[in-house]
């Protein structure tokens, strides 16, 4: 595992077991996180025959007398050629380049099988790299910190890999490998015959907006890890297992809905999400792992479905702004320290279950019965509607959608108040939805506890529609760039690239003739 991630890591152990009693820390606990150094190569000591360092300053050591790995560079080169033979041995594996952050090209060669987890981790100044035809493995992590890699390219003949647009996949593109963290783009969707997003695969990126297709069955520890820039995600309902740390340190996601496909998610999950306000979790979820939500600073309440029989230590710890959780009767473990500062909770459930016991010897205020409604607008699990709670948007709105559609794909549709840009109530279910509309979330004294506007993707002038108009307001924002504002600028932006220029007005034009 890289040196960030460790560090990040055993701050967040720090955290979590610190408060931790002995008794529950030698509890059985599930997918616990291990902290394993990096692996510079795949032999033992006794295997290696003899070291050296060539004289452009590559460290490397012998196995067997048989073959070469690279393990080190104390050169200060731009561009570095690995060379194929050393000392008449075959290099076969690249395992450190940790921290070469004068190198800008590295050329690889055919000899190279295997590059090992971490290889070029920190190399800043990389901007791009060769995967050849003869590497049949690359670990995890592989290049990590290289934010200034914009592009990672296999060779065409390569019988275990391939790139789409600088995207590393494995070969039958059904594997996500890697996305290079110095790629400049706000959204990526991801290839629809992929299965599965391997480990660290988005780390770091400079993403805000991620789509995820439903042939994607497992998310791998620490896919998402530290996208602090990603706000928009939605899990599919093929999903079935979500690793440890996938969206630890996703500081500007704002909510969240766990497909109740998915019956397994590891620790750590989503560890200091610090702006995540809504939390939707799975039907199907067996339990609930230790430090999941820990450090969710936005969370203000939270349903456990009656699928959860186990809720591991820490798991909401330091969620300070948790005010309600509902708690079932399913639930027979709940470890300690679970809700340590959360010092505004009230547990609601069932009078004499384990929720009840657990609030009692904690001194947690506890409520039989049902929490009260959710007080923040939540998709509901069939609906492709994205909250940005940041923005105060709802956006994944088609065009020509009735109001009548449109709460149907709400949680809380009979408190769902929807006002136009003028304040004016809407009461005709049959109304088509226009950018610029309110959504209002109200409690049972008609005040609006939440609210967000709706964005319709090309409807620039609020009608709900997509037509000459249109593609007449967007000709003249790009004549007179300050004739749009607002959630109509953003509707505007069609590619989404923070521009409003002939792309856009292609793609509305488009939309019409369809």
């Amino acid at each position: 595992m890289k040196a960030i991630k460790i560090i990040s890591l055993f701050l967040a152990l720090a955290m979590c077991l610190s408060l931790v009693s002995p008794v529950f820390a030698a509890s059985e606990k599930k997918d616990e996180p291990r902290l394993a150094e990096n692996k510079k190569a795949s032999v033992s000591v006794k295997d290696i025959t003899s070291r050296g360092t060539t004289a452009d300053g590559v460290g490397y050591y012998i196995v067997d007398n048989s073959y070469v790995v690279i393990n080190d560079y104390s050169g200060v080169a731009t561009e570095l050629v690995i060379p194929s033979k050393i000392n008449g041995y075959p290099v076969k594996e690249i395992a450190g380049f940790y921290g070469c952050t004068s190198l800008v090209s590295i050329t690889i060669p055919n000899s190279v099988t295997s590059i090992g987890e971490g290889a070029f981790y920190g190399c800043t100044s990389l901007t791009s790299i060769k995967i050849p035809d003869s590497v049949t493995y690359i670990d995890s992590d592989v290049f990590s910190g290289c934010t200034a890699l914009t592009s990672i390219e296999v060779s065409e003949n390569n019988a275990n890999y391939c790139d789409i647009d600088g995207v590393l996949f494995s070969r039958d593109k059904r594997t996500l490998e890697e996305y290079p963290e110095g790629k400049k783009s706000s959204s990526y969707n991801i290839p629809d015959n992929v299965t599965t997003i391997n480990a660290w695969a988005f780390s770091n990126c400079l993403l805000s907006s991620i789509t995820i297709p439903d042939s994607v069955k497992e998310i791998v520890r620490g896919a998402f890890y530290d996208c602090i820039y990603l706000t928009n995600i939605q899990i599919p309902n093929s999903v079935k297992y979500i690793g440890q740390e996938v969206f630890m340190g996703c500081i500007s996601l704002t909510s969240i809905k766990i497909p109740d496909s998915v019956t397994s998610m590891g620790w750590y999950a989503f560890n200091d999400c610090i702006s995540l306000k809504s939390i939707k979790i799975s039907n199907s979820l067996e339990d609930i792992g230790g430090c999941t939500f820990s450090g969710c600073t936005a969370l203000t309440s939270i349903k456990i479905p009656d699928s959860v029989t186990c809720i591991w230590e820490n798991a909401f710890a330091g969620c300070i702004s948790l005010k309600s959780i509902e708690i079932p009767n399913s639930v027979t473990r709940i470890d300690e320290d679970v809700f340590s500062g959360c010092d505004k909770l009230t547990i609601y459930g069932v009078r004499g279950s384990q929720a009840d016991f657990y609030a009692k010897q904690n001194g947690i205020p506890f409520l039989a019965g049902e929490m009260p409604g959710v007080s923040t607008l939540i998709p509901n699990e069939e609906s492709e509607y994205t909250i940005d709670t940041e923005k105060g948007i709802l956006n994944g709105v088609e065009a020509k959608t009735s109001l009548e559609t449109l709460i149907s794909n709400l949680e809380n549709g009979e408190s769902i108040v929807v006002t136009k840009p003028t304040g004016e109530e809407v009461t005709d279910i049959n109304i088509n939805i226009g950018t610029g509309w309110v959504i209002n979330l109200v409690d049972e004294s008609g005040e609006a506890v939440d609210s967000v506007t709706v964005v319709v993707k090309g409807d620039i002038t609020g009608d709900g529609m997509v037509n000459s108009r249109d593609i007449a307001a967007l000709q003249r924002q790009v004549l007179a760039p300050e004739t749009l504002e607002g959630v109509y600028l953003l509707t505007a932006d069609m590619n989404m690239d923070g521009e409003v220029n002939s792309r856009d007005i292609a793609r509305v034009q488009k939309m019409v003739l369809e």
